[in-house]
């Protein structure tokens, strides 16, 4: 089965089986998981794909990664693993590029988006091209990620700032490692 075949069955089939908490919803994210197989790159044990979620190619999910409901995931998002996500998030890939002398858009260009391990991502949280999100974090609900975002902090906003140092130790580990 072609990738954009399993994307349509996705969009279709797998939008009305059940939530996975849900009577049957087992099965239904069991076949979810299967489309989504057949579109991505890799994927991990354990992962969770619930109703209208819309996964681009490429896309790489480590272990018990978790895609909400009517979640949208760009090309080339990697997930390293051990993530949940509220519905409706949104991470962008994608973006135009624009040809300041002639005044207009002239194609696009993919950068890539990369979410640590042990993520929490918010409700209706939307993630920009090109960012790379820290383990250990939590993205509130209704944020707009435009910068990368350290490890071990909670972050908030539009645009999304560090509200609270939630880990020391991987906050730390991340400050050393931006130092060499």
């Amino acid at each position: 089965m072609s990738a954009n075949i399993s994307k349509l069955l996705l969009g279709t089939l797998g939008r009305i089986l059940p939530l996975r908490r849900h009577p049957g919803g087992g099965i239904g994210n069991r076949i979810r998981c299967a489309l989504v197989k057949k579109i991505i790159k890799e994927m991990g044990k354990g992962c969770v794909i619930e109703p209208g979620a819309e996964i681009y190619e490429g896309c790489i999910f480590g272990d018990r990664v978790g895609i909400g409901p009517n979640c949208m995931i760009g090309p080339r998002t990697t997930f390293k693993g051990y993530t949940m996500m509220g519905p409706n998030v949104h991470i962008y890939t994608e973006n135009h590029l624009y040809d300041d002398t002639a005044h207009n858009f002239n194609g696009t260009v993919i950068k890539p988006v990369v979410i640590g391990e042990e993520v929490w991502i918010g409700y209706g949280t939307i993630i920009l091209p090109g960012v790379e999100v820290g383990s250990h974090t939590i993205i509130g609900a209704g944020s707009v990620v435009t910068k990368n975002v350290p490890s071990g902090v909670l972050v908030a906003g539009n645009p999304c700032q560090v509200r609270k140092i939630i880990d020391p130790f991987y906050y730390a580990k991340n400050e050393r490692e931006k130092q060499i």
